[in-house]
């Protein structure tokens, strides 16, 4: 099912971050190599979501025992198959065996060690290392594959705990982002004597109109916000790759770095797909969803100001093309595209192999992106049931080439 990509060698000698006048550059120029660029077909070839077979799955609102579920930010798979669910309303990880029983539960509230204050992320290594951010406490937990409690590791030369969490490089580092107003900064972070210390790896672009000196800021039933509020800026999409390196889609076309782990960029992926034209209608549309969505959330003496923010929101001219993207247990690329549906609601994924060939494109509503990929075609979905419960399915993947 995979379709021939045209494949060129170009030599660069560094990529130029161009920042205003009197900021140094931050990004260092790397030797001279040559970068190959593949170029992927435009036409999409269809996969059949038959190719998806259920495991199990946990939660949801007939559950009754230790799968009652919270609010789950992210799941991970190890190399042996276990799952891990990060509950973060009860600061608890749910590992789970491939049948779906429970296999341990990690952490508590509390302020003892390996208790924890606030979760909002975790990396899990293949080994079965797994590594928490603590907002409230500002620290990093680390446990071994056996489940023990290892250490904590508080914030070294970075300003805060990191937003976004990926996959482990080693056992005790992993992959984050920083953002500054002109720039995204990819750093691994390294957790060695109590300490986490940030090491930056590859920098790229940030669009300068997501700097706003006039923007307000607001706190509201624990969720955080400033404005004035932006739809369809290109987010920073990157994902761990199984040898070291990275994949990062940042901009509004069809586009995917693959860097290496010396923050060289290896390889260029493009497809001919070009991102649309924002309308009225989109815009009008976008600022009824925020609205809606904020209605039943904000207290009353913010609502004036939120709504303000709401009417002077800013749109980026286009919707970029990549909207999601996930890496997989072996190396290859999952991509979500918004082109189909500018809203997010059931968009195509393309998916590509480790090499970098087109292996076939999954039809809007065929599948959601998956949460967390593992050994052996395993998948994992964050959903919600019918009852608007939180539920993890469990399923694998019966084509070997999509692993």
């Amino acid at each position: 099912m995979s379709a021939t990509a045209r494949s060129s060698l170009v030599l660069l000698p560094f990529s130029l971050l161009v920042l205003p006048e009197g900021h140094r550059p931050i990004v260092a120029a790397p030797p001279l190599r040559a970068q190959e660029v593949i170029e992927l077909p435009k036409r999409d070839i269809s996969i059949d979501a038959s190719v998806l077979g259920d495991a199990f799955r946990i939660g949801g609102a007939r559950a009754r025992g230790w799968d009652v579920l919270g609010y789950v930010p992210t799941v991970a798979f190890d190399e042996r198959g276990l799952l891990y669910v990060l509950d973060a309303d009860e600061s608890v990880v749910h590992v789970v065996d491939s049948e779906g029983e429970l296999v341990r539960r990690l952490g508590r509230q509390g302020e003892g060690p390996g208790e924890f204050g606030s979760t909002r992320d975790m990396v899990v290594s293949r080994d079965g290392t797994l590594v928490i951010g603590d907002a409230q406490r500002r620290v990093y937990h680390a446990f071994s594959a056996a489940g023990d409690f290892v250490d904590q590791f508080r914030l070294g030369n970075a300003g805060g705990l990191s937003r976004e969490m990926r996959g482990a490089v080693s056992g005790q580092s992993f992959l984050t982002l920083a953002e500054t107003q002109t720039a995204r900064r990819f750093e691994i972070v390294d957790l060695v004597g109590g300490t986490a210390v940030h090491r930056p790896l590859f920098s790229t672009w940030r669009p300068r109109d997501k700097v706003h000196p006039d923007g307000v800021e607001f706190m509201f039933s624990g969720y955080e916000t400033s404005g004035p509020f932006e739809w369809w800026y290109p987010e920073a999409h990157f994902e761990r790759l199984p040898g070291g390196g990275i994949a990062v889609a940042d901009t509004s076309s069809w586009l995917i770095r693959i860097v290496g782990s010396d923050g060289s960029v290896d390889r260029l992926i493009r497809r001919p797909l070009s991102p649309h034209a924002i309308t009225r209608t989109m815009r009008d549309e976008a600022k009824r969803r925020q609205r809606d969505w904020f209605d039943g959330l904000s207290p009353s003496r913010y609502r004036d100001l939120i709504f303000d923010a709401i009417d002077n929101m800013r749109f980026f001219p286009e919707v970029p093309v990549v909207c999601g993207m996930r890496t997989t247990w072996n190396g290859g690329i999952w991509i979500q595209r918004c082109d189909d549906d500018a809203f997010g609601d059931a968009s195509a994924i393309d998916v590509i192999g480790p090499e970098g060939s087109y292996f076939g494109t999954f039809s809007p509503g065929a599948t959601e992106m998956p949460d967390a990929f593992g050994p052996n075609g395993l998948i994992a979905f964050i959903q919600k049931d019918e009852f608007e419960a939180t539920v993890v399915v469990v399923a694998r993947l019966s084509d070997p080439a999509l692993h």
